[in-house]
C-alpha cells in the first residue's frame, strides 16, 4: 500500500511547479497585451476612404463636394475663387488624382471631341492641391478650357507647381480650315523600298505635317536609313506644287474614318521614269484621328471612371457628362477633377 501511494505521488505537480508555470503564463500575457492594444489602435486610427469632386455645373457654379465612405460630408461653392482646394486627410496611404479637360463644341458638320483624361497616383501626400477644372466650349461662345491641378505645399501657401495639365477637346474636329483636326498614332503600312529596318512616322500637328522616317531610292547600303526622312506630307491642305494633303480627299462617310482611322497612299507617276503605265505606290500610311468623327456626342473617359467609382447617375448637376464633346451644334461638357484616397 505504501508503494502504491508513492507511485501516484510521482504523477502530480508540486506547488512550486504550479507557481512557476503560472508566472510564465502571466509574463507572456503581459508582453502580448501591448501588441494587441497597438493593433486595435491602428485599426481605429485608419482614416476613412473618401473623395473630392470639383467641377463647374451647368448653371455656372463651381462645386466642391466631399464624401467619406460615399456619404456626403461637405458641399462648398467655390465660384468666387475659381478653384477648389484639397486638404489631405492625416495619415492617408495614397491619393489618386483624375482630371478631364473641357469638351469641344459641335459644329455644323460633326461633333466636338472630348477633353483629355489623365490621372496620377501619389503614394502619400501632406501637400494641399489646387484644382482648376476647365469649362466646356459653348456654341456661339468661348472654346473649351484646359484643366489644371497644382501642388501648393504643406500649408497651402506655396507657389503653385503644376502636376497635371489636361488638354481641352477640339471643336467640330473635321474642320480643316481652322486646323482643329489632330492626328495621333501613325504607322507605315507599305514602302516601295526596304532597308531591313522598320519604317515609322510621326504626326507633327504644330506644323500640320506628317514626318516619315523611311528608306528611299537613294538609300545606299551601310547608310542609316533613318537619316532619310520626308517631312513634306501635309495634313489638311493642298501644297503649292499641287500635292494633296492627307485630309483633302477624305470621305467622312467611310467606316474607317468613323472609327478615327485614315488610310493614305502616296503615289508617284513613273510613266516617264520607267517607261511603264499608270502609277506606282511609293508608300502608304495609316493615321489615327484624335477626336470626334461623327455627329454624335463624344464620350470622355472620365464618364467611365465615374461609373467605376459607383457614383450613381454621374456627378450631381451635370446634364452633359464631364469632359464630353458636344454633339453636332451642341455644347461641350465642363471639365472636372476627382481626388480619391
Amino acid at each position: 500500500m505504501i508503494r502504491k501511494y508513492e507511485n501516484n505521488k510521482k504523477l502530480g505537480f508540486t506547488l512550486f511547479e504550479v507557481v512557476v508555470t503560472m508566472g510564465i503564463v502571466a509574463i507572456f500575457i503581459a508582453a502580448c497585451s501591448n501588441v494587441f492594444t497597438a493593433q486595435h489602435k491602428n485599426r481605429t486610427a485608419t482614416p476613412p476612404h473618401g473623395r473630392v469632386e470639383c467641377y463647374w455645373t451647368n448653371t455656372g457654379k463651381l462645386n466642391q463636394r466631399t464624401y467619406y465612405e460615399n456619404v456626403l460630408a461637405g458641399d462648398v461653392d467655390r465660384t468666387a475663387d475659381g478653384k477648389c482646394i484639397f486638404t489631405p486627410t492625416r495619415d492617408v496611404s495614397y491619393v489618386i488624382v483624375s482630371a478631364v479637360g473641357g469638351g469641344g463644341k459641335g459644329g455644323a458638320t460633326l461633333g466636338g471631341s472630348a477633353g483629355e483624361f489623365l490621372n496620377m497616383f501619389l503614394p502619400s501626400t501632406t501637400h494641399h492641391l489646387e484644382l482648376i477644372p476647365g469649362k466646356g466650349a459653348v456654341v456661339g461662345g468661348d472654346d473649351a478650357e484646359r484643366t489644371v491641378v497644382n501642388d501648393i505645399g504643406q500649408d497651402g501657401h506655396d507657389n503653385p507647381k503644376s502636376i497635371l495639365r489636361v488638354a481641352p477637346g477640339a471643336n467640330d474636329i473635321y474642320s480643316t480650315s481652322t486646323g482643329s483636326v489632330a492626328l495621333g498614332d501613325c504607322a507605315v503600312t507599305f514602302n516601295q523600298f526596304s532597308c531591313g529596318l522598320s519604317d515609322y512616322c510621326e504626326a507633327l500637328n504644330d506644323v500640320r505635317k506628317i514626318r516619315l522616317h523611311r528608306c528611299t531610292s537613294n538609300t545606299n547600303p551601310g547608310d542609316n536609313p533613318y537619316e532619310y526622312f520626308d517631312d513634306n506630307v501635309y495634313i489638311d491642305y493642298t501644297t503649292a506644287n499641287g500635292e494633296d494633303g492627307i485630309l483633302d480627299n477624305v470621305d467622312t462617310n467611310d467606316p474607317n474614318f468613323a472609327d478615327g482611322l485614315i488610310m493614305y497612299d502616296k503615289q508617284l507617276d513613273t510613266t516617264n521614269m520607267c517607261g511603264g503605265y499608270g502609277y506606282n505606290r511609293d508608300y502608304a500610311i495609316t493615321v489615327k484621328v484624335m477626336g470626334n468623327t461623327t455627329e454624335n456626342q463624344d464620350v470622355s473617359d472620365m464618364v467611365g471612371y465615374i461609373e467605376a467609382l459607383h457614383i450613381v447617375g454621374g456627378i450631381k448637376d451635370l446634364t452633359i457628362g464631364a469632359g464630353n464633346g458636344g454633339a453636332k451644334n451642341g455644347n461641350g461638357g465642363n471639365g472636372a477633377v476627382i481626388v480619391v484616397w
